[in-house]
């Protein structure tokens, strides 16, 4: 790397270059501050730290959002370290009391960084991972065997993503807390790496969506399914059963090979379940929101 970079705000024109080049500097929340590292008597960005303003819609107004955007390796913690620096230097003039970065995978460099930096897991998510062909398989026959045993409402139905169910959508995902909001709704109007409709499953009881799942593909021909809905009264063996049968029948048809179910830990222990009741096999891989009050 080279030494020594110089550390500052961005320029309007560099603010331009970061959201041309680093789609994720582009967020529905405001953008607080940002700090970017340079190399000096160039106009070369290696890194760049952006902290957002909590979006209008998330229930905790007091937690900004915090967010990489680095063209150097990710193991570069001294040029981290600095992003960070200046930034947190900042922070008496923002309008919450504390940061959060989202997306740490459990036990990496990158979460040792930030503990040793103050930073505390506030929260974790799970990734189960399954053979689609497999899954495809196993829950075509379970759902077939619950059918023929009369367990399935003739009323249910399986649409896919719609923009008129998309308010309905927002107020159930948003209560499991597991997606960070301006993540979902960048998701939901991006043309390009967003949800997936034909990939999305929803369920509907008697013309009323009762389950989702928003789902998108990666460019190794996976599914990740970011959230998965299912309405309190209708939590049951098939409701769960519907949708995965369509998701797993539906992502096979499209060539996908693997697919994951974002999770709360709760939630990542009934798929384990689910999948060892099937005789699935699965993968697991945990990532941590950590956070720093900065009072």
């Amino acid at each position: 790397m080279y030494f020594p970079l110089k550390i500052r705000p961005p320029t309007e024109l560099e603010k331009i270059r970061l959201r041309k080049n680093n789609p994720a500097f582009s967020s529905s929340s405001e953008p607080i501050a940002c700090q970017i590292a340079v190399i000096p008597d160039t106009d070369s960005i290696v890194g760049a730290l952006t902290v957002y303003s909590p979006p209008k819609w998330q229930a905790d107004q007091q937690k900004g959002r915090l967010q990489w955007h680095l063209s150097i390796e990710d193991n570069d913690f001294i040029i981290r370290g600095k992003l960070l620096d200046a930034l947190l230097k900042q922070s008496s003039n923002w309008q919450f009391n504390k940061v959060a970065f989202s997306n740490i995978r459990k036990d990496s460099p990158e979460e040792n960084f930030l503990m040793h930096r103050g930073f505390s897991e506030i929260s974790r998510q799970e990734f189960i991972t399954l053979d689609v062909d497999t899954a495809a398989d196993r829950y075509q026959k379970a759902l077939e065997r619950q059918m023929q045993a009369g367990r399935i409402p003739a009323e249910i139905k399986i649409g896919w993503l719609e923009p008129r169910w998309i308010p309905t959508i927002r107020k159930m995902v948003l209560n499991i807390g597991l997606i960070e909001p301006d993540d979902m709704e960048n998701n939901f109007h991006s043309s390009t790496n967003g949800y997936a409709p034909e990939l999305s499953p929803q369920l509907v009881f008697k013309e009323k969506l009762i389950g989702t799942f928003l789902s998108w593909q990666t460019k190794s021909d996976a599914l990740v399914i970011d959230a998965h809905v299912i309405d309190a009264n209708y939590r049951s063996g098939w409701s769960h059963l519907v949708m995965t049968e369509a998701l797993t029948q539906t992502a096979q048809n499209s060539g996908m090979k693997r697919y994951s179910f974002r999770c709360n830990p709760d939630e990542a222990q009934r798929q384990r379940n689910n999948a060892k009741r099937l005789g699935t096999p699965f993968e697991e891989e945990v990532f941590l929101q950590m956070g720093m009050s900065l009072a």
